[in-house]
Parts: C-alpha cells; structure tokens; sequence
C-alpha cells in the first residue's frame, strides 16, 4: 500500500510540474574593455590573444621613460626633505629643553624651522605618490584573472587619452553565464534555485544548472525575461536551448 501511495505521489507531482523552454546564449561571467586615460605610444606588450593572466599582471605599457625620471627625482627629493626634517627635529628638540632659560626669538625662529621641514616633508611624500600615480597611468594592468580574447592594437600605436580606445578586451576563463531568454508570461513562475537542464549547440550531451538570477524586467523588444545560470567550461559566444523545471 505504501509503495502505491508513494507512486501514486510521485505521478501527481509529474503532472503538475512543467518545463519552461529557453533559448541562451554563452557569455564570460567577466568580461572587460581595457583602456588607459593617459596618452602616449605604445613601448611593449606582454601578452596576445589567448594568453592566460593573473590579476595585476602587466599587459602593456606606453613609453613613460620621463615619468621614471619624475619619479626618481620625487624620491631624491622626498629623502633631502627627510634629512632636513630630521635636523629640525633635532634642533628643535634641543632648545625645547632649554626654552626657559633662552631667547624667546631663538627658540620660536627654532620651533618655526622645524614645522617648515615637516611641512616640505609631507609635501615631498604627497609628491612622490602623485608622480607614481602618473607612471602607474602609463601601464595596464589586468583587473581579474582571465583570458585575452582581443588586442586590436600593436607596439608603436599611438595612445590618446582625450579619445579613450579599447586597447584590450579581457574575460574570465573558466566561468561563464548562461544568459536565458524566457517568454514573459512565465514571469510569475520563474524563481532563483529552479533546475536548468540544457544542450549547448555542437554537444549532445546534456548539461544542467541552477537558475540564479530572475530579472525583475521584461525586454519590451522582445516580450522576454533574462534568468541566469552559472556555469563552466563554455566557450563564451555559443548558444542553445533547454527547459526550466518549475514547480
């Protein structure tokens, strides 16, 4: 008895259950143009199309040679501004001591030369940290691990910051997003959790995944809802079609 009531359960479950159909298509959970504000030519390019980095690495770099000097220069400067800082100090501290005992004007004259220095010496810090600032606008770096799917330039472009160019286009190389295209009058039975089961175009073998974003709005072109799905191992550009199991 238990097993046909188990059965019999399980069949009106099969029954009230229903399949919504979507179409998708395959796109990088991540994906990036790359661009620099700073203006300038090209010098050097660590990677091509398909090459796999690591957040931070450097992908390229405009001639910035008198930026490096500036640079050089600010930290020469900032180390003078140091020393001197430090003699005040000194200075200072040694009629601190004796201010009872001695010229008012000499010990102020003393007091006042040593705030100068402090005040050079942060003067010199935030120098040196807005020159490398500027250097560090000469280099691109990649935002996120991932793969180069684009380097439409070359060593030797010229780069204008006033005109921002794409320079590189980066996406993540691992995990993709399904986007799905769901008709709208199924809005109400849509819900993050639902399983996606799926056949990428070129494969036959099925795939599935959890649905996990239902976007709040229709596409007012094309009557439909975009639902997310996680997954991996998906060229980014590729399309299919699947079912969604509602409840």
């Amino acid at each position: 008895m238990k097993k046909i009531l188990v059965t019999a359960v399980l069949f009106l479950t099969a029954l009230h259950a229903e399949s919504i159909y979507a179409t998708f298509d395959v796109e990088a959970e991540k994906a990036a143009e790359l661009s620099l504000t700073s203006s300038g030519t090209i010098e050097g390019i660590n990677i091509d199309v398909g090459s796999r980095v690591k957040k931070g690495d450097i992908l390229l770099w405009l001639d910035n040679d008198d930026m490096k000097e500036a640079v050089e220069l600010a930290k020469a400067q900032l180390e003078l501004a140091r020393v001197d800082a430090k003699f005040a100090q000194r200075n200072f501290e040694r009629y601190e001591k004796v201010k009872n005992v001695i010229d008012a004007g000499e010990y102020d004259r003393y007091a006042s030369a040593y705030e100068t220095a402090k005040s050079r010496l942060h003067e010199a810090e935030v120098n040196v940290r807005y020159k490398q600032a500027l250097l560090e606008k000469t280099i691109l770096r990649a935002p996120f691990d991932g793969v180069v799917s684009d380097k439409p330039v070359e060593v030797g472009d010229v780069v204008s910051g006033a005109m921002i160019k794409v320079l590189l286009r980066l996406q993540s190389a691992k995990a993709n997003t399904l986007k799905l295209k769901v008709d709208q009058k199924y809005w109400t039975k849509l819900k993050a959790g639902q399983t996606f089961r799926y056949r990428v175009d070129g494969e036959t073998a099925p795939r599935e995944g959890k649905v996990s974003i239902v976007y709040p709005t229709a596409n007012n072109a094309n009557r439909k809802i975009i639902v997310e799905v996680p997954a991996k191992g998906i060229v980014p550009g590729l399309f299919g079609e699947g079912e969604i199991e509602a409840d």
